[in-house]
């Protein structure tokens, strides 16, 4: 029986470099765009990994894990046109599913109170927007 010492050099150094740096860990990464794929090992030493992991962890803070449900976001400010389309999509929505008396307040004594959004009735309403998203 032979013994045999294999020894990993850090890729980006000798990418850098041309110097053979023993790495500390192996780091996969694959990423899809357009319809392509890219999967890679890198063997790279500790700091070069803390670099590429603190370079991608807002992109990863951003998105969601593979096979997650999707997260419902709203990216619009209040009062924007974004906001008041929103809205009356959500308005015209209830009203189709028969829950107009869900938004409209009855008590209301000044037009910019006419409508109240409950939380269950958004909720819905976000429901039913992931599921014509998932649908298309």
């Amino acid at each position: 029986m032979q013994e045999v010492l294999v020894r990993l050099w850090c890729d980006m150094t000798l990418a850098q470099s041309g110097e053979r740096v023993q790495s500390d860990e192996q780091v996969e990464l694959v990423f899809r765009r357009a319809g392509k794929e890219v999967a890679v090992r890198l063997d790279l030493t500790a700091a070069h990994a803390d670099n590429l992991a603190a370079g991608i962890a807002p992109y990863l803070a951003a998105g969601s894990e593979i096979g997650a449900p999707p997260v419902f976001r709203h990216g619009f400010r209040p009062g924007s046109k974004e906001a008041r389309e929103w809205r009356k999509g959500l308005r015209d929505w209830a009203d189709s599913a028969g829950r107009t008396g869900e938004y409209l307040n009855p008590n209301a004594t000044e037009a910019k109170n006419r409508f109240r959004y409950p939380d269950q009735l958004v909720r819905d309403y976000q429901e039913h927007l992931l599921a014509k998203a998932r649908a298309a």
